[in-house]
């Protein structure tokens, strides 16, 4: 009875699990709705990398964020971009960083900035500003990087963003 509105339905089914907390069944039914979308394929992949990304899972949201590219959808490109830095894929993160440039002047100036962030050596990282150091700390440190991390640690001028970057390696360390 409901066919016509079965797409609609299950959206919002989704989205209602996700609000929810069942991640996995929301993602279940979203990744159904792609498949078998031809209209919205491009929409339903980026809420599903927006939610992997909030999820902590930036290789499963550049993989979804990929696929709304390949769909055409709006901002898929940038949000690609974001989740292939989140992943710490620095060579793929920079192609797409050099395709979201194109966009437009803001995300140029977006692109510039992280692609320097991404290009930049441990020496030169230690001249920069505190906002780009934990922005260094975070997308080119891994976890195994502790005597970077540890060299760089105490060049921060501001507690907060020294406090974020502590944050964030306890947390990739975890």
């Amino acid at each position: 009875v409901n066919s016509d509105y079965a797409e609609a339905l299950n959206s919002a089914l989704a989205l209602a699990y996700y609000q929810q907390g069942n991640v996995s069944s929301a993602l279940g039914i979203m990744a159904e709705l792609a498949y078998l979308s031809q209209s919205y394929q491009g929409k339903y992949n980026y809420i599903m990398g927006l939610w992997a990304l909030e999820q902590g899972n930036a290789t499963l949201a550049a993989t979804c964020f990929q696929y709304a590219v390949d769909a055409h959808y709006k901002e898929a490109k940038l949000y690609f971009a974001i989740a292939l830095t989140e992943a710490q894929q620095r060579e793929q993160a920079l192609v797409a960083w050099d395709s979201v440039a194109r966009e437009s002047a803001v995300y140029d100036v977006m692109a510039k900035k992280i692609k320097r962030i991404l290009t930049t050596s441990a020496a030169e990282a230690r001249q920069m500003n505190d906002d780009d150091k934990y922005q260094y700390c975070r997308y080119r440190l891994s976890r195994k990087d502790t005597l970077s991390f540890n060299g760089l640690l105490p060049t921060f001028r501001h507690d907060n963003y020294r406090a974020l970057a502590l944050l964030d390696m306890v947390q990739a360390q975890f």
